[in-house]
């Protein structure tokens, strides 16, 4: 953790702790089985500025970053009830526990006399673990010891720590915060809902021969056993991280390599949800890679939202098998820990080898915000169907979506197409809370079929979902990028390689001459 990040936070809390003049005992419960929860909570006073509580040992205070982001600083505590103390008056108070309950906003009244009691129920909307369906968060940077009040709070139910990190081209990875690099990859338990994997590595490479020129961040996910490699060349480490079963996550697709890694088929999860997505707007608006103009991308939220949603289908069309992942850098930048994150269906009790499988297999959504559910004739997302040569196949596609906020649409994208769009707001959620549509859809040719959702936004920020894909394959009828999406991925490697010629060892650069060609030789068709 970079030095200057420790001093703000610390400074932070030094001068926000408040001087002790009430105590409250706040407790959030489930508002039908009275169960006790872990939550997040903001508190502002009268003047309507953040108001930083002490809170007593017994629980656990966790600021958001105040280097990237003092607009979203939050406590987080694992179970209630929590004793807070802080000066006596009237606050506004907000809290929130996960995707799947309903958030709270009410006042809070302290008194100097006597402890305040505070009792925040708060309503179950959706109880995805019962259907099979458990949440993770596939970036972050909150340290272990610290994931217990986090995952609980934020009902995270699998998380990846890192707990390895590289950020220069000399060094292989290191610590984090002093601590040693791990020396096997393993689960531990928090409950049995609630879990993480020990191993852990980011390469975040910067620096390139002086200059400021970034080549990106590549997440390895589920170790066995800690990497050496120094990167660059990457493609290397990427075979040595995946021969013990890891998986090599994207992190984003707006760096310098990442057009390169993406060609050269070296990743294994795309990031559809990632830490560019921030529950309140973020202080920076750094892309990366831009994307072509022909693509007329708004400068925003949603901007970023379609280029991450388009270069993705771009990589699908060419015929490579993506799962999605989900992920927030929490811990290093102010936005909640499972903001975004991926579900993933399993059977039975959760345990990390059966999640991680599912991860794999792409049987997920991602989300920032609602819920959302396919089926198609039986098939879900990651499963794949063999067609006849030439057959078209119609399907009947069950869709079930729903957040805490209203939903504005649904889209039915196949190929990176948009072929069915639903009003959202002309239909009421069911008593499960969901709203639920069956469309036609049918499938000609090698293809692929999402859905994704968006929930009617707030201000730039947009929230939405979506699933991995369900795949079709006809030998006769390949899947082929158009010719805007190859261009697409072009754009994201000629532009790097530009400022990158002559910079670079014979080898690394020979992995973006190996991916120009590769693209280059990519079959087109409009």
């Amino acid at each position: 953790m970079p030095l200057r990040y420790c001093f703000v936070t610390f400074l932070l809390l030094l001068l926000t702790r408040p001087l002790v003049a009430g105590e409250v005992v706040l407790s959030v419960v489930d508002a039908k089985s009275n169960a006790p929860l872990g939550a997040r909570f903001y508190l502002h006073n009268s003047a309507g500025k953040t108001v930083h509580p002490f809170v007593e040992k017994t629980s656990y205070a966790k600021h958001g970053d105040p280097y990237w982001g003092g607009n979203e600083v939050f406590i987080a505590i694992p179970t209630s009830p929590a004793t807070l103390k802080l000066p006596a008056g009237k606050y506004k108070l907000h809290v929130e526990h996960g995707k799947e309950y309903l958030p709270h906003d009410g006042e809070l009244e302290v008194s100097e006399q006597s402890p305040t009691k505070l009792s925040v129920p708060l309503k179950r909307l959706f109880d995805m673990a019962a259907l099979g369906w458990y949440s993770g968060d596939t970036h972050v940077h909150t340290p272990p010891q610290d994931l217990t009040v986090m995952q609980l709070a934020e009902d995270v139910n699998v998380a990846f720590p890192i707990t390895a990190w590289a950020r220069t081209k000399d060094e292989a990875p290191q610590g984090i915060n002093r601590q040693p690099v791990p020396t096997k990859g393993e689960a531990k338990s928090i409950d049995a809902r609630h879990l993480y994997w020990t191993l852990n590595t980011e390469y975040e490479i910067g620096d390139i021969a002086g200059e400021n020129t970034a080549l990106g961040a590549l997440i390895v996910l589920g170790q066995r056993a800690p990497l050496t490699n120094k990167v660059p060349p990457v493609i290397q480490m990427i075979h040595d991280a995946q021969s013990q079963g890891a998986v090599v996550d994207l992190e984003k697709h707006g760096w310098a390599w990442s057009s390169m890694v993406i060609a050269l088929d070296g990743i294994d999860s795309f990031p559809i949800a990632n830490n560019r997505m921030w529950r309140k707007d973020p202080p920076f608006k750094n892309w990366g890679e831009r994307p072509p103009a022909s693509l007329k991308l708004t400068d925003d939220s949603a901007g970023w939202m379609q280029y991450v949603f388009q270069t993705y289908y771009a990589i699908l069309n060419t015929g490579l098998v993506l799962p999605i992942s989900g992920g927030t850098a929490n811990g290093m930048m102010g936005v909640p820990l499972g903001y975004s994150r991926v579900y993933v269906h399993i059977d039975g009790p959760l345990t990390f080898e059966k999640w991680f499988a599912g991860f794999k297999a792409g049987r997920s959504f991602v989300t920032n915000g609602p819920m959302l559910l396919i089926e198609a004739d039986g098939l879900r997302p990651g499963d794949h169907k063999q067609l006849a040569a030439g057959q078209s196949l119609p399907l009947k596609l069950k869709i079930k979506a729903g957040g805490t906020r209203p939903l504005q649409q649904v889209e039915v994208v196949v190929n990176g197409v948009v072929v069915k769009q639903i009003d959202a707001t002309k239909q009421a959620a069911d008593a499960t809370g969901f709203q639920v549509w069956e469309v036609p859809v049918t499938i000609q040719g090698s293809s692929w079929l999402a859905v994704r959702c968006m929930e009617q936004p707030v201000e730039e920020i947009v929230q939405f979902a979506h699933t991995a894909p369900i795949y079709f394959d006809d030998p006769t009828r390949l899947l082929r990028p158009r010719k805007d999406q190859v261009d697409l991925l072009k754009s994201g490697l000629e532009g790097p390689m530009k400022r990158l010629e002559g910079k670079l060892s014979k080898q690394a650069w020979g992995e973006f001459e190996a991916a120009r060609v590769r693209l280059n030789g990519m079959l087109t068709s409009d």
